[in-house]
């Protein structure tokens, strides 16, 4: 009879030597990934904003995310769903420029809210210092803030023939002026034209299981110039 009690007993004990073998598994790590896009076109001022999250356990994984509130500068965001991929969250104003602290922020799983800061300053007033040479270039000057060295400015000039040209150059810039080349303005014909800038700064923030990435942009309003030789 001693040995019918042995059998269950070492059964027994195997069972719970295995539960202590057994290591709790490490919960899964969310990661969030979050996109942003803000376009501004001074001479209409309309404002337009876009936000789309996905979340994981990777950047790779990540699927698209919904939030119970979506906010640019406070205002709430209207969803948009098209696909099950393609889903985001989009404001369109109009108004002057908002400060140069642009604020996305959402209301995340557990009722808190979350900010995501940018900084970004507006180009007002675009001006020329003299007339639009094709042999000594220009020099542009705005109101607001000097480029960043994560900063770009597209030039977009066009003549009266409607013959364009563009220009990247990147900051930073040393005050709110920029240069422009002689050889980038071969190409127009002397006379009356047009000119506009297009200011754009492209962040990325990485923090532990997030990751931010914004497209800055700001249209200036179109100027006339006269482009001599």
């Amino acid at each position: 009879m001693k040995s019918l009690y042995i059998i269950p007993f070492f059964a027994l004990f195997l069972f719970f030597a295995c539960k202590a073998d057994q290591k709790p598994s490490s919960p899964k790590v969310s990661f969030i990934s979050s996109s942003y896009y803000l376009r501004y076109l001074e001479e209409e001022k309309e404002l337009k904003t876009e936000a789309t999250f996905r979340q994981g356990d990777s950047l790779e994984n990540a699927a698209a995310k919904i939030y119970s509130g979506v906010f640019f500068n406070n205002k709430e965001m209207a969803f948009k769903k098209l696909s099950d991929a393609n889903q985001r969250y989009v404001l369109n104003t109009t108004g002057d420029f908002p400060s140069k602290n642009l604020v996305f922020s959402f209301i995340n799983d557990k009722g808190q809210k979350e900010s995501q800061s940018f900084s970004f300053s507006s180009m007002k007033n675009l001006a020329t210092k003299g007339l639009v040479s094709k042999s000594k270039g220009v020099t542009l000057t705005w109101e607001g803030e000097a480029l960043t060295d994560q900063e770009s400015v597209i030039c977009l000039f066009s003549d009266g023939n409607n013959r364009t040209t563009n220009t990247v150059l990147k900051g930073p810039t040393e005050g709110a002026q920029i240069n422009i080349p002689s050889e980038k303005l071969s190409a127009l014909t002397a006379g009356e034209g047009k000119l506009y800038l297009v200011r754009k700064n492209r962040v990325r923030k990485d923090e532990t299981n997030r990751s931010s990435f914004a497209v800055l942009e700001y249209y200036t309003a179109p100027i006339d110039i006269e482009v001599s030789e």
